[in-house]
């Protein structure tokens, strides 16, 4: 039902000839928008296509991401796999599994993923940010690069500075300014080119820069990098810190867009949800606690019968989504539980604004062991039992 509701308000937006003169709030499994955004855009969804330009920031979070259109502001995308082909005016903060950039952005980029392309013919016109499994730098950056992660391959141009430190460094391209690189393994080719001074560590020892130095650069070993900037303990938690700083900034993202989402196309979903919640608060604990403990038994219970396993598929990507949106519903139902305590009535933007904060709150709960966590728990139990409870109500009634 609420897919049916997101994608008919998608398309009435979408028949309309004229562009969308304010923020675009947009979400379905399937979005495909064809039509100019001249203020910012909010949307999510399972493959989102994006063919227009977008006049203000683009806020994207899916499976599949897609943008073809110019970005007027920032670019904020979160996603499995995302092809990023339009020019950014400002800012990319993107975090993926894939990620392919074949565009120009004209200032900084930010970008971690398992798999990262700076295409050939890209432009950043500022510095780049990057912690990656596999990192393929075939563009050219005007700024300085920045990079933590398993594997290096540099093909473009790098005009800035380099700071470097990754298992394995290929060097084809060029970078302008001096450079700190510290790998496993430092392979060059004979393309490879430095026009500054290198401070370099690799595990083999001292190598030879042979024809890769320009205009009197000097390439000089340096043993302390092994230490302080390849020492494999403080690179762990190096990079493991920057993608998990990368990654909470942008489920907090990704959370914003679900509940502003969520928050436009349900009238009384959520409050129904708060009334139930706060009237049988013990049942609603109750439901929410048996979802999350028995949904895995019946799942694995499925797995090991043949027939079970499509639907035990179905039920283990529906769990996992239930996972993932747990703190954004949450934060929907206790909004809704605070107007009604209240004896308010607020509108959108009102309850919006609310539901943001209680998504705060419960973020920082976190953060706090033992207590924190088991607040946490007893608020996403309780929430997720009032919503199975309205979501049966209303089965019951369309059945």
């Amino acid at each position: 039902m609420k897919h049916t509701i997101l994608s008919a308000i998608l398309s009435i937006g979408l028949l309309a000839a004229t562009p969308v003169s304010a923020a675009a709030i947009l979400g379905a499994e399937m979005l495909h928008v064809t039509v100019p955004i001249n203020d910012d855009l909010y949307a999510a969804g399972g493959q989102i296509t994006i063919q227009n330009a977008v006049g203000g920031d683009a806020a994207l979070a899916g499976g599949e991401l897609l943008m073809t259109g110019t970005i007027g502001g920032d670019a904020h995308m979160i996603g499995g796999r995302i092809d990023l082909r339009s020019a950014v005016a400002d800012d990319a903060h993107l975090a993926g599994g894939e990620i392919r950039i074949s565009s120009t952005i004209a200032d900084n980029l930010f970008v971690t993923g398992g798999r990262v392309t700076i295409a050939e013919g890209a432009v950043i016109g500022g510095n780049v940010y990057i912690a990656g499994g596999e990192v393929f730098l075939d563009g050219t950056v005007r700024g300085d690069v920045f990079a933590r992660g398993g594997r290096l391959l540099v093909r473009g141009n790098i005009e800035g500075s380099a700071d470097i430190a990754v298992a394995d460094f290929m060097m084809f391209g060029s970078i302008g300014g001096p450079s700190r690189i510290a790998a496993e393994r430092i392979t060059l080719a004979n393309s490879a080119s430095f026009g500054d001074d290198i401070l370099y560590w690799q595990r083999n020892g001292a190598m030879a820069f042979t024809g890769a130095l320009e205009g009197g650069a000097v390439a000089t070993y340096d043993a302390s990098l092994a230490l302080r900037t390849w020492n494999m303990r403080e690179q762990v938690s190096g990079a493991f810190a920057s993608v998990i700083l990368m990654s909470l900034v942008y489920s907090t993202l990704f959370a914003v867009v679900i509940i502003m989402l969520l928050a436009a196309v349900t009238q009384t979903f959520f409050r129904n949800t708060a009334q139930f919640l706060r009237k049988q608060f013990w049942a609603s604990l109750l439901m929410g606690f048996l979802y999350f403990v028995a949904m895995p038994v019946a799942i694995v219970l499925l797995f090991l019968t043949v027939l079970g396993i499509p639907i035990a598929i179905v039920l283990g990507f529906l769990y996992a989504l239930s996972l993932c949106l747990a703190r954004p519903l949450a934060a929907l139902v206790l909004a809704r539980a605070m107007e009604l305590n209240w004896k308010r009535k607020w509108g959108y933007w009102a309850y919006t604004g609310v539901s943001i904060l209680a998504y705060v709150v419960l973020l920082l709960l976190s953060f706090i062991p033992f207590l924190g966590w088991f607040a946490l728990l007893i608020v996403i139990c309780a929430a997720f039992g009032a919503l199975l409870h309205t979501k049966w109500t209303i089965w019951k009634k369309v059945r």
